[in-house]
């Protein structure tokens, strides 16, 4: 079971953030957990294995308008597992800006799990001049499948890149079928190398890809 931590960061109006959400490695004798900030250890090494960000109100029931939601979300520049603290901690990583003139807070997801058969994170880089526009996949390795992924700014630390994520799915390429998480990034000003993540592992019992179609004005 994931925990939340009680109360989530608060993004303020007109300012990006990056939290991130941290699952457990370090050996500890309780139930099995992943954890935010290293508030909680967990008994077995658990992996982020994807992840996500949304708006939170103080009461779930609060509805934000679906323009804010987007103004909020979609201008974000990445999602992505990574690491923190020399690998120890598995984490799922987001970057969103918030155009509204009123704080909201976001809350970060990682879905962590035992590391799984097979796991890895396959990362495939691309140069990206200012103001262009990224379509690529990261492919996962034969008799694997991708249970996530993102893609973020390689190699220039944590900032406002100006970097919006326009699409961001699994599927499957490629004969014979090789499964991949594709991403889709529009660009800042300046010239960056992208990185687009799949996290991979043999399939697991039940394991498939849902997908439902909406249409929109």
């Amino acid at each position: 079971m994931c925990q939340r931590r009680s109360k989530p960061p608060k993004s303020r109006g007109m300012h990006g953030a990056a939290p991130a959400a941290s699952c457990g490695t370090r050996a500890h004798t309780g139930a099995r957990t992943c954890f935010h900030d290293g508030q909680t250890e967990d008994v077995a090494p658990h992996e982020a294995l994807g992840g996500g960000d949304k708006v939170r109100e103080e009461a779930e029931e609060v509805r934000v308008s679906d323009a804010l939601t987007v103004a909020l979300m979609r201008a974000g520049g990445a999602q992505s597992p990574g690491t923190f603290n020399g690998g120890a901690q598995s984490v799922w990583l987001a970057a969103m800006r918030n155009f509204d003139i009123q704080a909201h807070t976001i809350g970060v997801f990682a879905v962590c799990a035992n590391r799984p058969a097979g796991y890895q994170v396959v990362r495939k880089d691309t140069s990206v001049p200012g103001g262009g526009f990224l379509r690529t996949t990261a492919d996962c390795p034969a008799g694997t499948v991708v249970n996530g992924g993102g893609a973020r700014v390689i190699g220039a630390g944590e900032s406002n890149f100006g970097t919006r994520m326009q699409e961001s799915a699994p599927g499957i390429t490629g004969v014979p079928s090789v499964s991949v998480h594709m991403a889709a990034v529009r660009n800042g000003a300046t010239a960056r190398t992208i990185g687009v993540h799949a996290v991979c592992s043999r399939a697991p019992a039940g394991y498939e890809v849902v997908r439902r179609n909406v249409t929109t004005g």
